[in-house]
């Protein structure tokens, strides 16, 4: 293309652009100018209407037949509209108009603000005029009439007929500031073309591939600074790609270490990236996935569907969904389309989040509801149905009445003692209590519950056996919390130890490390290897009808497990099917400071 050519075509974009630009300054300078001129012409209007409302007030005739001859008299010399109204919108005078015709003007908004605050004004067009006018009301303090309005108006026609004068002399000097602006702006132009020329084919060198091209006699100006910082560019340019490559990898260090699983498709539904969280997710080489089908890598429908919905519709789809992986695992997925400008997608990315856990726990949230459902429904319905045969009649029976009353009792018993059980559950859960540390002497807090059960082991010939070693010091804890831990643990074994059988507490220091190891075992019928995982769990029975014959509300372990946790320690479960469990409780030892001697610490009882 000649150079003469593609200068003009480039002097009439810029001299076009100029133009255009420097009118629509002009023009929005000259509107903002006008309006703020209109407005505070108006702003002196209402201000002066205001004034002469309340002079005007000061006059007003006592007698209400005089206010058509008033309003005439003061508002024809002033050239301004006078109306009065009564509070409740009636209008009793007005100097342009026959006040008979006119309608209720409670409505009037300015009639309406001024009845609620004393003044009130609005711009609006006169149904009973035929033109726009600036309204003033003014409610009269101290006149005959309470809540009497007082209203003043003028026509905006001769508001604006004020400002037009100026504004004519200021659109006179746009014009002029227009024809030097675009004598000046033709002048430049001229001179700018020639070196943007320069600049241009410079450009087009370096688009090319050739970063030796250089722009040559830069000036001292903006142009000539950017004509430097272009040179600059092509001596930089290598630098600056190696710099975007650094970038690439970054990023793709930032999709590497994402937890998130990450999958890319093309139009084709192929794997364009997959991140190494979502290899490991799916036991895949991210880099072998690469290239292949969507089905190939995950062969799960569902997920392919979401990325062709997706691409379909050219939107984000969430959905939830389940893989069957070596174990089921649950995916929050979130699939955005990749767009370039207004174009169809050219393929899609999905997120993958894993809450299989938040699964879980919603599944425990849902069984805790139905468990506490279930546990209050059988003692609830024999305390009502037992209840209902003493009032009908039973409660005569000498045989009878006091046993029902007996059951009665027991199954109370039984809710209370779950209410209490799930009031603690609460709020160890919540973490809405605090623990009271203090040395705990352990020997002492063993013999004390092994006592307060002796009774229970008398009835059932159970025989116990408590060994706590030498090496154990006091523990930093809460004394009363520990010992429902171990008055749980202990009632637990006393309940499924059958009679004439077997139970061990031993106490220990744990070999290497600052804490205290606490065995509870007993010789009772045991828990299968599918029910360990879950014995601590709110509610879970290894055998649920004789847990319930027996009293229990089936939240003692949990109770258990959080109050441990609470002392940052831990708690688990052994056993063989038949030979009885073995429940370990560890805890840190803390500070204990323990100045005991050895025979001190030292027990061994057999009851």
């Amino acid at each position: 293309m000649p150079i003469r050519t593609v200068k003009s075509r480039l002097f009439f974009k810029i001299m076009g652009s100029y133009v255009l630009l420097l009118v629509a300054v002009l023009g929005v300078l000259n509107v903002l100018v006008a309006q703020r001129m209109r407005e505070n012409y108006v702003q002196q209007e209402r201000d002066n209407l205001k004034q002469t409302a309340a002079f005007l007030a000061n006059w007003l005739p006592a007698d209400q037949t005089e206010y058509q001859s008033w309003a005439d008299t003061h508002g024809n010399p002033l050239g301004i509209r006078i109306t009065i109204i009564h509070k409740e919108g009636q209008v009793l005078a007005d100097n342009q108009f026959d006040r008979v015709q006119m309608d209720n003007h409670a409505t009037r908004p300015e009639i309406a603000s001024a009845a609620r605050s004393g003044l009130g004004t609005s711009i609006r067009f006169s149904r009973t005029l035929g033109k726009n006018e600036l309204y003033l009301a003014y409610r009269v303090p101290d006149s005959p009439s309470p809540g009497l309005i007082l209203r003043v108006a003028v026509p905006l026609q001769e508001i604006s007929e004020g400002y037009r004068p100026l504004q004519r002399s200021i659109l006179i000097t746009s014009l002029l500031a227009f024809a030097l602006a675009l004598a000046l702006g033709y002048r430049f132009t001229r001179s700018l073309t020639g070196r943007i020329q320069q600049i241009q084919e410079f450009s087009h060198s370096v688009a090319r591939g050739n970063l030796n091209a250089r722009i040559r006699d830069p000036k001292g100006d903006e142009l000539g600074h950017l004509s430097r910082s272009l040179n600059r560019t092509a001596d930089a340019m290598q630098s600056y790609i190696s710099e975007l490559k650094s970038e690439k990898n970054r990023i793709a260090a930032l999709l590497e270490a994402m937890r998130a699983g990450i999958l890319a498709t093309d139009r084709e539904e192929r794997v364009t990236l997959m991140n190494a969280a979502l290899g490991r997710i799916l036991g895949l080489n991210p880099t072998d996935s690469l290239g292949r089908k969507v089905i190939e890598v995950v062969r799960d429908s569902e997920l392919k569907g979401i990325l062709a919905r997706a691409l379909r519709e050219g939107r984000e789809i969430s959905a939830t969904m389940e893989i069957n992986l070596a174990l089921p695992r649950v995916f929050e997925v979130v699939a955005v389309p990749l767009c370039e400008s207004n174009s169809e997608p050219q393929g899609v990315v999905a997120v993958l989040h894993d809450i299989t856990q938040l699964k879980k726990l919603e599944n425990i949230r849902k069984d805790f509801v139905a468990n506490v459902s279930h546990e209050l429904r059988t003692p609830l319905t024999s305390i009502q149905g037992f209840a209902e045969t003493l009032l009908d009649g039973a409660l005569e029976d000498r045989k009878n009445n006091r046993r029902f009353l007996e059951i009665i009792r027991s199954h109370a018993v039984q809710l209370g003692n779950l209410t209490q059980d799930l009031l603690t559950l609460a709020s160890l859960e919540a973490a809405a209590f605090t623990l009271r540390r203090s040395l705990v002497d352990l020997s002492a807090l063993v013999q004390e519950v092994v006592e307060s059960t002796s009774l229970l082991r008398t009835q059932k010939r159970i025989e116990l056996s408590v060994t706590i070693a030498d090496s154990v010091p006091p523990v930093q804890a809460d004394g009363e919390k520990l010992r429902q831990v171990l008055m749980n643990l202990l009632d637990n074994a006393i309940k499924f130890t059958p009679e004439a059988g077997r139970i061990w507490i031993e106490v220990a220091r744990r070999q290497g490390e600052d804490s205290v190891e606490l065995h509870v075992r007993d010789t009772g019928p045991g828990i299968p290897s599918s029910d360990l995982p879950r014995v601590f769990e709110r509610f879970y029975r290894v055998d649920k009808a004789r847990s319930r014959d027996q009293g229990g509300t089936g939240l003692g372990l949990a109770i258990v497990r959080h109050i441990v946790e609470a002392h940052q320690g831990r708690v688990e479960a052994k056993s063989i099917l038949g030979e009885g469990a073995d429940f370990i409780v560890t805890l840190p030892i803390g500070n204990s400071g323990d100045s005991r001697s050895p025979e001190e610490r030292a027990v061994s009882v057999k009851a």
